[in-house]
C-alpha cells in the first residue's frame, strides 16, 4: 500500500549527518559542491565590504572549499568577515578584505581573534546604563 511504500522510502534515506564520498582524485563529488554555501559566504562578504566578488570564481571556490574541508562552517566564515571588516574597513588594510586573504591559511587565526565588535557593544551598553 501507499503507507508501506512511504515508510520503506523513509527508512532507507541516509541520515542527516551522512558523510560525502570523494572520487579517486580527492575532489568533491557533485553532492559536495552543492553543500558548500559559496553564494551565501560571498554575498555576505560583498555586503559587508561593498564589493562585487563573484561566487563563480574558481580561485574563490577553491579557498572556501579548502577551509570547508577543514570542518569550518558558514558561521565561521561570517565571523571572520565580521571581525576583519570591523578591523580593516576605512583603513590601509581595507584592500585585504578579499577572499584570498580572509579565507587563507590564516583563517583559523582570524576566527580566534578577539572581536572588537563585542567590546564596542559592551562599551555602548555600559555607557547607556549610566544614564
Amino acid at each position: 500500500t501507499n503507507h508501506q511504500t512511504n515508510h520503506q522510502l523513509t527508512t532507507i534515506q541516509p541520515p542527516a549527518n551522512h558523510q560525502l564520498t570523494t572520487n579517486k582524485e580527492g575532489k568533491e563529488g557533485k553532492e559536495g559542491k552543492d553543500l558548500i554555501p559559496y553564494k551565501g559566504i560571498m554575498d555576505y562578504l560583498n555586503l559587508k565590504t561593498n564589493k562585487k566578488y563573484k561566487t563563480t570564481s574558481a580561485k574563490t571556490k577553491e579557498i572556501i572549499s579548502t577551509r570547508w574541508k577543514e570542518s569550518f562552517n558558514l558561521e565561521d566564515f561570517i565571523k571572520v568577515i565580521d571581525i576583519k571588516s570591523v578591523e580593516w574597513l576605512n583603513t590601509d588594510m581595507e584592500k585585504f578584505l578579499r577572499p584570498e586573504t580572509l579565507f587563507s591559511n590564516k583563517f583559523e587565526g582570524y576566527l580566534n581573534q578577539k572581536s572588537t565588535v563585542k567590546k564596542e557593544v559592551k562599551k555602548y551598553q555600559e555607557f547607556g546604563s549610566a544614564y
